[in-house]
């Protein structure tokens, strides 16, 4: 169940941190800083609280407040402050990319192996989580956010890009993603205009409903006509991976993908907060219980009586 008592603060969280040293793991938040009750902050200290040694970066922009990337600084907080996208269509993908990519090059440059992508405005309250992720990581694939975010099974390629973790080379490779320019989302936006792209709406629509759908690859151009920064940050890493000419529709491809090169993680596995929409998690506290066995907290025992 899904409540609203998370604290807002560091300092509100009674739950004790983990006894593994993380130091050869970086959590990478991107976007604008939020600053209302020192939200970014909070977050970054919340992490440091709960994994001994990660390394943390913190990749904005550089028109962010002085006061608020000082604090960041002092709780040794690796700050990166970008310069803005050329252009930056509809949908926010350019200011994702570039966020993103300089924080896992930063994270390479520091020298760590593996990196959580998440978002300043998101939180990941349950301390399990990012043991959670190494223990059902594999070397070569990504894991995305499933359950109650935005990854969908019939809408080829949709994958959630509120987070990834990832092996630095892999996360190089999948926010290496094209920048969107006013040609390409001109172009897109002409191609939705096409029996083509009418044909591939419905067939997404019944996929909705949980019909079977074959969308043939020579659709290829509407399914990423529909280019919201998900399927444009999934599908370049699938091309990265595979290639399209093996399959015969756009759902074999996206089967084997999510097969071999994707692992999922539901969100509420990892105790997942989005202060935007409001989406709510469960008291840090709920997670160490006594007597409490989740799914983070048995890949915690697996992965710590395996090392």
């Amino acid at each position: 169940m899904l409540v609203s008592s998370v604290p807002k603060r560091v300092d509100g969280i009674a739950v004790k941190g983990s006894g593994r040293d993380f130091a050869d793991t970086a959590i990478v938040l991107q976007g604008p800083l939020v600053l209302r009750d020192d939200f970014t902050l909070g977050t970054v200290r919340m992490y440091q609280k709960y994994y001994n040694g990660v390394r943390i970066i913190v990749s904005t922009w550089k028109d962010a407040d002085v006061k608020a990337v000082e604090q960041l600084k002092n709780e040794g907080t690796d700050v990166i402050l970008n310069e803005y996208p050329d252009t930056s269509p509809a949908g926010n993908l350019n200011y994702q990319l570039k966020t993103s990519l300089a924080g896992a090059r930063r994270a390479r440059e520091i020298g760590v192996k593996h990196a959580m992508k998440t978002r300043t405005d998101q939180r990941y309250y349950n301390p399990c989580a990012l043991p959670m992720l190494q223990g059902v990581y594999q070397e070569g694939k990504v894991i995305f956010l499933g359950g109650i975010c935005n990854s969908f099974y019939g809408r080829p390629f949709f994958l959630s890009d509120f987070l990834a973790y990832g092996s630095i080379e892999e996360l190089e490779i999948l926010y290496s993603c094209d920048f969107d320019t006013e040609e390409a989302v001109k172009m897109r936006a002409e191609a939705q205009q096409q029996d083509r792209y009418r044909q591939f709406t419905e067939w997404v629509n019944r996929a909705d409903m949980n019909c079977e759908v074959n969308v043939p690859v020579e659709y290829e151009d509407a399914t990423i006509s529909y280019a919201c920064p998900e399927i444009r940050i999934a599908y370049h890493y699938f091309t990265q991976k595979r290639s399209l000419e093996k399959y015969d529709t756009m759902k074999d491809a996206y089967d084997d993908f999510l097969c071999k090169d994707v692992i999922l993680v539901d969100a509420d596995c990892l105790g997942f907060y989005w202060l935007k929409y409001k989406y709510q998690a469960q008291n840090p506290s709920y997670f160490q219980r006594s007597g409490k066995l989740d799914t983070a907290k048995w890949w915690e025992l697996k992965t710590t009586l395996m090392a």
